[in-house]
């Protein structure tokens, strides 16, 4: 059964309790919730904790040539961390594996030399798309605990694929998402099937306005994506209960 947590990033500009959307940001969520899962996973349910970041990057970083001020570098050594505390302390042989997926280029070459000087880690590194890498993804994290970490810089994603890629793994995920490029845009004719493919639904538009009046864009998005989620959980229900 897989887990899931959506956190929603709201824009400061508008007066809402926010964070930017940094890599400090980014790093800092991502080893919290890391932290607490590894700990959990690695001692209880799996001796294998795979990690999967679907926007790696790196964004803007400061430091070139370690990458410690990456999400990337902060989840290695989290994890890293974890194992070796773990192993240590209680005799424990663990496996982190770690699959890192970002599609603009030179962005890659920069995460692709970050793995080559760590060659002692199990660090594969998937060139393009997201959802166009899910098979090759599955195929790395074909055993063992998998957390997926999702936060794209909009809303401009197939979810279809990725929600049935999450729903098939023995896992956990997150999704982070812009609430407020979904609050600025959501009733936008122009946006309709980027929309729909976020929200894994072609009549998404239909459900969305059938929602209550006193919600905004952003409550009625993220309802309508907990609706899909809750879809994928009892289709795999099904499944499993049929034979």
């Amino acid at each position: 059964m897989i887990h899931c947590g959506i956190n929603v990033q709201r824009d400061p500009v508008v007066g809402k309790i926010s964070w930017p959307r940094t890599i400090t940001y980014k790093a800092s969520l991502s080893k919290a919730i890391l932290l607490d899962a590894a700990y959990k996973i690695l001692q209880a349910r799996s001796n294998t904790f795979n990690f999967v970041d679907a926007f790696a990057g790196p964004w803007n970083t400061a430091d070139g040539s370690s990458h410690s001020d990456t999400s990337f570098d902060q989840a290695v050594k989290t994890l890293q961390g974890v194992r070796n505390q773990l192993e240590s302390s209680r005799g424990m042989k663990l496996r982190i594996r770690f699959c890192f997926c970002e599609k603009r280029k030179a962005a890659f070459e920069e995460l692709s030399r970050y793995a080559q000087a760590n060659n002692d880690l199990e660090i594969r590194v998937f060139r393009g798309k997201f959802e166009e890498n899910l098979n090759d993804i599955a195929a790395a994290c074909a055993d063992g605990f998998t957390f997926t970490f999702i936060d794209p810089t909009g809303w401009k994603i197939d979810s279809r694929p990725i929600l049935k890629f999450l729903r098939d793994r023995n896992g956990e995920f997150m999704l982070n998402f812009m609430a407020e490029h979904v609050n600025r845009h959501a009733g936008f004719d122009s946006v309709q099937a980027s929309f729909g493919q976020f929200l894994a639904s072609n009549e998404w538009r239909q459900d969305f306005h059938r929602l209550p009046d006193e919600l905004n864009n952003e409550q009625k998005v993220l309802c309508l994506l907990r609706r899909k989620i809750r879809e994928l959980y009892a289709l795999l229900e099904t499944t499993q209960g049929v034979g």
